[in-house]
C-alpha cells in the first residue's frame, strides 16, 4: 500500500480513466477494421470488462487501502469525459492505421505462404505424372 493524499489518488483515477477509455477505443477500431461474429463480439467484452474491473480494484486496494470513495468515481468519470472529448478521435484514427497496417501484413504472409503451397502443389503434381508416364 501507497502512502498518498486524496489528491494524488485522484490524479491516479483520473489516469485510470484514461486508460479505460484507450482500451475502449482499441477495440472499437478493432472492430470497426475486422469484422466481428458476434461470439468475438463477447469475448472481446469480457475481456475489457475483466481489464476495467481489475484495474479499479487493484487502483482501490494499493492506492487507497481497499476503501471506495465517491471522488474516486468522479475522477474515473472526469479521466474519461476528459479523454473522449479531447483525443479520442484521433487515437480510433492511430488505432485504425495500425490495425489496418498489421492486417495488411498477416494477409500478405498468409497469401505468400498460400501461394508458396500452391506451387509446391503444382510442383508435386507434376512430379508425380512424370513418373507415372514414364513408368
Amino acid at each position: 500500500m501507497l502512502n498518498l493524499n486524496e489528491y494524488q489518488v485522484f490524479a491516479f483515477f483520473y489516469i485510470i480513466g484514461i486508460i479505460i477509455s484507450i482500451v475502449f477505443d482499441f477495440f472499437k477500431a478493432l472492430r470497426k477494421n475486422i469484422k466481428h461474429k458476434d461470439l468475438f463480439v463477447y469475448i472481446e467484452d469480457s475481456i475489457y470488462l475483466l481489464f476495467c474491473t481489475i484495474l479499479i480494484f487493484l487502483g482501490i486496494f494499493k492506492l487507497n487501502s481497499g476503501v471506495l470513495r465517491f471522488y474516486l468515481i468522479i475522477a474515473l468519470v472526469l479521466g474519461i469525459l476528459g479523454y473522449f472529448l479531447t483525443i479520442s478521435r484521433f487515437c480510433v484514427i492511430i488505432f485504425s492505421v495500425i490495425i489496418r497496417f498489421i492486417k495488411n501484413i498477416i494477409t500478405f504472409i498468409l497469401k505468400t505462404i498460400k501461394n508458396f503451397f500452391y506451387i509446391l502443389k503444382r510442383i508435386n503434381k507434376k512430379f508425380i505424372e512424370y513418373f507415372i508416364k514414364n513408368k
